[in-house]
């Protein structure tokens, strides 16, 4: 089985009450006591680009928030094609799901670039749901979220366009990246291919159609965004999209 990361020896575990990332997680309401118990009890975890964070059919003995990096969570078809659901970024949680859900993860985790997260086991998390109700609160909050986008993008593959779907993802990308007017995309075309739902031959005519429009321009595995508006509109966003 592969690598699920290595504890840093060389830093030590990050403090979570200074961590930029906890005013944007589930752990932005939370109790002192709960915050300094996830502190004591978490494990730092380091992942280099490539590595298997999780793995599907292990067992669901606990959870990533991601630190720093990126990570594609996928299953694998009984013909072995990949079907990527979604990139998870930083301040973001990996495998909380079936975690809640089952004994075993269903879902892969890989680090699409070197990834820094930390690892809270379920018992731990078991004791504080019942011990801090503003942390239940938010979890609850946080799935109905999750349901929501995985209901969109149900929908948005039954009914889109390619064009429509890759601009949507596009946009989406560029939304979690701070609305920075260039990204980088550590994607193959294959993955953004299986995000959309279309072969790669079809997903690069696509991007190959927006660059010729000047929406976009593409240079290796940055995307500069010259026309937003163009984009927005085949993708039927709305101006104020939050990812």
């Amino acid at each position: 089985m592969e690598s699920l990361g290595f504890v840093n020896e060389d830093q030590l575990s990050p403090d979570c009450y200074f961590c930029s990332n906890r005013h944007k997680s589930v752990l932005k309401c939370v109790s002192m006591d709960t915050l300094e118990k996830i502190n004591s009890t978490k494990e730092f975890r380091v992942f280099r680009k490539g590595e298997t964070v999780i793995h599907s059919g292990d067992k669901a003995d606990g959870f990533y928030f991601i630190k720093s990096g990126c990570v594609r969570i996928f299953r694998n078809s009984p013909s072995g094609k990949e079907q990527t659901f979604s990139i998870r970024r930083s301040g973001e949680w990996v495998g909380f799901r079936d975690l809640l859900a089952g004994s075993t993860f269903s879902q892969n985790a890989e680090a699409l670039e070197p990834v820094e997260a930390c690892y809270i086991q379920k018992g731990v998390l078991e004791d504080l749901m019942k011990e801090d109700p503003k942390l239940q609160l938010e979890i609850l909050k946080q799935m109905a979220l999750e349901w929501k986008e995985l209901e969109d993008q149900t929908v948005a593959l039954g009914t889109k366009q390619v064009h429509s779907k890759l601009a949507e993802l596009l946009i989406s990308f560029q939304t979690a990246s701070g609305n920075e007017p260039e990204i980088e995309l550590n994607l193959t075309r294959e993955i953004m291919a299986s995000m959309v739902g279309t072969t790669t031959e079809t997903l690069v005519r696509a991007l190959s159609d927006f660059k010729n429009r000047d929406w976009i321009e593409i240079h290796k595995n940055r995307i500069r965004f010259l026309n937003l508006e163009a984009l927005r509109g085949i993708s039927n966003l709305e101006t104020t999209t939050h990812h």
